[in-house]
């Protein structure tokens, strides 16, 4: 799907109104340069804000870091940078330290701007690599949604597109961004998904990112089916 002002803005307000304020995860990589154009082409500046989190764990996040603040400032966004460092606890792996103590700046900054919510840049992609994740670990229908599109004060915009989608529409706009270095460390469980897994199952079948998005959006509507009849059913009890 072709990526443009109007699907992105309808995709957002079916799940959001249109006044609310949004604090946007800006990584300076490729997905998350393509929300923030298409934030800054569609919602007014006054709506909006950026957080760019630096874990501090490669030479380059300073690197990316500065990008970011460039970025943000030739846009006339405004910015706020929290600096991490590594503290894991309770045998979390990197990476689980690493979406941990983002989304626990995301929403302490919420409340302290007293906006609404963060939007980050998910993708199709990222969906089917959240699933054949899931079904590694063995998991029921809930972890079959992979990446939901809102959970929470949590939003994601670019969960209808491919990341091919992300890619064209950053060369036909011009959009400037970095490469992590990390996301090509295959030790990393889901760069191994991605490079060995979901890069096979494209080249065999055109389809496939479709095809597990739609196993997504069935499950999603179990999941949400099954919670109305529990919540129907538990308050037949009460009566």
């Amino acid at each position: 799907m072709d990526i443009s002002n109007k699907n992105f803005s309808s995709f957002l307000n079916s799940f959001i109104s249109e006044k609310k304020k949004l604090l946007i995860a800006v990584s300076g990589g490729i997905d998350s340069q393509v929300l923030l154009h298409l934030c800054l082409k569609n919602i007014p500046l006054a709506q909006l804000h950026a957080i760019h989190v630096n874990h501090n764990l490669t030479v380059e996040a300073s690197t990316y870091e500065d990008f970011v603040k460039k970025e943000c400032f030739k846009m006339n966004i405004p910015l706020i940078i929290e600096s991490e460092k590594m503290n894991a606890s309770n045998g979390e792996s990197m990476e689980m330290w690493g979406r941990r103590v983002r989304y626990r700046n995301y929403f302490k900054r919420l409340k302290d701007l007293n906006f609404d919510y963060v939007l980050t840049a998910h993708h199709a992609n990222d969906n089917i690599e959240t699933i054949l994740m899931n079904i590694d670990r063995g998991c029921f229908v809930k972890g079959l949604r992979g990446v939901v599109p809102k959970n929470g004060q949590i939003v994601r915009p670019l969960l209808n597109y491919k990341k091919s989608d992300i890619i064209s529409y950053a060369k036909k706009n011009c959009i400037d961004f970095i490469h992590d270095a990390s996301n090509d460390d295959v030790s990393i469980k889901r760069n191994y998904v991605r490079k060995y897994l979901v890069t096979k199952l494209m080249k065999q079948n055109s389809s496939i990112i479709d095809r597990f998005s739609e196993i997504s959006r069935k499950a999603q509507n179990a999941v949400f089916k099954e919670k109305i009849i529990m919540e129907l059913f538990a308050s037949k009890i009460e009566k």
